[in-house]
């Protein structure tokens, strides 16, 4: 399993909650073989609301149908859909693979080196939105 021991800390996580094999199944029979990382997230964590869909919102199994792309696999979304962030086809095969993000589906830009990394982050800026007592302020760091 991918250690999300920040993020679980970060949240007050202590029991998994998230989508069963039959649920990550549909996404499989989309896009084929899935990163690890991309499993162990969905398998843990990926129907806690507060940490997936207070700002941004991570796709869920059943949407997948709808953010299909040929090139990437899209898994985040912006709230209004301004951007999302995705997997391309081509690492899908790789663990922790990179993300990359886009405006308008057609141009993409690397995000983070790693889909740990992205979650990781992801986390602290929901964390902003969606814990009872947020900073308010995020600030950019190297």
């Amino acid at each position: 399993m991918t250690d999300f021991s920040i993020i679980k800390k970060l949240f007050g996580i202590t029991e998994p909650n998230g989508f069963i094999e039959n649920e990550i199944q549909v996404v499989k029979d989309i896009f084929g073989e899935l990163p690890k990382v991309f499993i162990d997230y969905y398998t843990e964590l990926g129907k806690i609301e507060n940490l997936n869909h207070t700002q941004d919102l991570l796709i869920v199994p059943e949407r997948f149908q709808y953010y299909k792309h040929d090139d990437y696999l899209i898994f985040y979304s912006e709230n209004q859909k301004a951007c999302v962030w995705g997997i391309h086809k081509n690492d899908l095969s790789k663990p922790d693979p990179p993300v990359y993000m886009s405006e308008n589906e057609k141009d993409w830009y690397l995000e983070t080196e790693s889909l740990t990394e992205f979650f990781t982050a992801m986390a602290f800026l929901q964390a902003g939105f969606g814990l009872q007592f947020p900073g308010n302020t995020f600030y950019e760091l190297e």
